[in-house]
């Protein structure tokens, strides 16, 4: 068995995978296979992958034949269920990664006995090829230089406030099996939302690699903000599925103030992505969560 998975996710990405998969074969850390899952692509992605697989036996492809109701989140589930590494972690497949990136992941579990360990990352514009900093940067300031946290109630909180995004972690196999930690399928967005709140709330020690080692592109045709309309409202969906969570673990109480930032912080950001006659849809799905504090 290797000693890392990475599960890729693809969907019409055929102008930019093979710069992906081309980061992930040439990783400094070669003990990996590459899960390469397709959700029914209908351009040339699942050719692209067939050719990159042909060339590096590390890459084991799945192709689903229709493009899924779950998308991602099923894409990434099926990857889970293939996986093999003692350790697990993802990526975009339109994204670009660092080649010293997963050496660096692993190396910081082994070196912490870490169960989750997270870097920083790039955001990069499409149409403008500018890199900026992602909206948790100013979070990065308190770890400037790789460290290692025990997790509890606090440093908890202080993890959950960072932006949810699988594709900049990797996740010790024990965590996933004993979590059976899975990302929720549905007719909706961000599912690494929840999938997040999982395994920090299970995790027992995290490692923070400050270097930002990938380039998440944004902007680009077909992402979700560019083709959700109101459909990004269901983004709110898992804040029942988030406070379920917490309600079979015991700790809703402790995690309530959290999960009500987490709220607070999707509102705004959505408020200021989306188009004006969206708004009033936006604060009326919003009405029955909030009715819930007390």
């Amino acid at each position: 068995m290797p000693k890392l998975s990475i599960i890729v996710t693809t969907y019409n990405v055929e102008a930019y995978v093979q710069q992906c998969l081309d980061g992930l074969t040439s990783q400094t850390f070669k003990d990996i296979e590459i899960i390469v899952v397709d959700d029914g692509s209908s351009d040339g992605t699942p050719r692209i992958i067939r050719d990159s697989a042909a060339r590096d036996d590390r890459i084991r492809p799945i192709f689903f034949e229709t493009n899924t109701i779950g998308g991602v989140a099923s894409a990434a589930n099926a990857g889970l269920e293939a996986a093999t590494g003692d350790f697990i972690g993802f990526a975009d497949g339109d994204d670009i990664y660092d080649p010293r990136m997963f050496e660096a992941l692993y190396n910081a579990a082994m070196d912490h006995n870490a169960d989750l360990v997270m870097c920083h990352y790039h955001v990069l514009d499409v149409s403008t090829g500018r890199l900026t900093e992602p909206a948790d940067d100013r979070q990065w300031l308190a770890f400037p230089e790789t460290t290692s946290i025990a997790l509890d109630d606090e440093s908890r909180r202080q993890i959950l406030r960072f932006i949810a995004v699988p594709w900049r972690k990797v996740y010790r196999r024990d965590l996933v099996e004993r979590t059976s930690l899975r990302f929720p399928v549905g007719d909706y967005f961000y599912e690494d939302n929840p999938f997040h709140w999982a395994a920090v709330l299970a995790a027992g020690r995290i490692a923070m690699v400050p270097e930002r080692l990938c380039q998440h592109r944004q902007g680009r045709a077909g992402q979700t903000m560019t083709a959700a309309g109101t459909r990004i409202l269901r983004l709110f969906d898992h804040h029942d599925t988030i406070r379920d969570l917490l309600r079979a673990q015991g700790v809703e109480d402790q995690f309530r103030g959290e999960l009500l930032r987490w709220v607070a912080m999707q509102l705004s950001w959505i408020s200021q992505q989306v188009d004006s006659d969206v708004k009033k849809p936006l604060y009326d799905c919003l009405v029955p969560i909030l009715s819930l504090i007390h």
